[in-house]
């Protein structure tokens, strides 16, 4: 009986790592950071999904100093000549 529950033990968690793989191949469509935080990846990593290949992406973290800029938006962020996107 302990051999039948370590068994269904191992099958379980099989089958959460392919769920797992399989919620971050479809994030990855759509959102790069949520899917690397799916599979609890490091900060100033990306998954890009390109069919059914997965491309891992690093960057690296730089601190800035940005201003803030009203548009017709509303206050944007800006650095230097660029504005700053929510996820980075």
């Amino acid at each position: 009986q302990e051999n039948d529950i370590l068994r269904i033990v191992r099958n379980t968690q099989c089958e959460l790592v392919r769920t797992k793989r399989a919620l971050a191949t479809s994030a990855a469509q759509y959102d790069g950071w949520l899917a690397a935080s799916i599979l609890q990846l490091p900060e100033c990593m990306n998954l890009q999904a390109q069919g059914e290949t997965v491309l891992l992406k690093q960057c690296r973290a730089i601190r800035i100093t940005f201003t803030t800029e009203t548009t017709s938006c509303g206050p944007q962020p800006r650095f230097k000549n660029f504005t700053i996107a929510t996820n980075g």
